[in-house]
């Protein structure tokens, strides 16, 4: 289709050349047309490019959710369990080797990345989370949840160090709305590791005095950190 727009176009430049000054108006006017024309052609192929990428990413969801199925109401059935992590990950494999210009890829490899976790395979869980968060951009309100996951994923490989580093830039970040999260698992390694000092300080946003009166606006890890809190105070 393109070659045949420059054929037309070339066509049209070679007479222009030999008629008077309004044919190039004339011509110009042609290319305008001629671009407006390429470019909804090219957001009509994106459309339906993302049409296409979104039944792959449904039909990669169904699998997944059947395996997650599996993996909580019928832990016995191992090889089956094992048949339906199989097919979801080869599905979401599917949506980001076929469909990498897609937006819907960042989220394709976070639920890779939980296949793997399911898989006990969490250093190919860090890395796509890593990949994912990096695509999303912190103005996705996924990006803290995925940096939050990538901090547990951190200590849950003995990197506690790195880990915990994460664990506190996102609860100061002002911009993470989700702040909360970090902050509990936070107090909660130093609760499990005995510093009970430093996990009552990281508690603090949590305790009666910071929490609001509604329960509908309070923090749900608020009760349970509260309860805690009272065993040493």
């Amino acid at each position: 289709m393109f070659a045949m727009i420059q054929e037309v176009i070339s066509q049209w430049w070679n007479e222009a050349k030999q008629k008077e000054y309004f044919n190039y108006i004339a011509m110009f006017l042609l290319l305008v047309v001629f671009g407006i024309g390429g470019w909804k052609g090219l957001e009509w192929y994106r459309i339906k490019r993302e049409q296409k990428a979104q039944l792959a990413f449904s039909d990669a969801l169904d699998e997944y959710q059947t395996s997650l199925y599996y993996v909580i109401a019928k832990p016995n059935e191992k090889e089956k369990i094992e048949d339906h992590l199989k097919d979801a990950a080869l599905s979401f494999s599917t949506v980001l080797e076929q469909h990498s210009g897609s937006s819907l890829v960042p989220y394709a490899k976070a639920f890779l990345a939980e296949i793997h976790l399911l898989k006990k395979e969490v250093n190919e869980a860090l890395a796509l989370l890593r990949e994912a968060a990096a695509q999303v951009g912190s103005n996705s309100p996924l990006y803290y949840l995925y940096q939050t996951k990538i901090a547990l994923l951190l200590i849950a490989t003995g990197q506690n160090e790195e880990g915990v580093s994460e664990l506190e830039k996102l609860v100061q970040d002002s911009s993470n709305k989700q702040s909360d999260d970090a902050a509990y698992f936070l107090g909660e390694y130093h609760w499990t590791h005995g510093d009970y000092k430093k996990a009552a300080q990281v508690w603090e946003r949590f305790s009666e005095e910071n929490q609001p009166k509604s329960l509908i606006k309070s923090s749900p890890w608020a009760p349970g950190v509260q309860a805690k809190l009272k065993q040493i105070s």
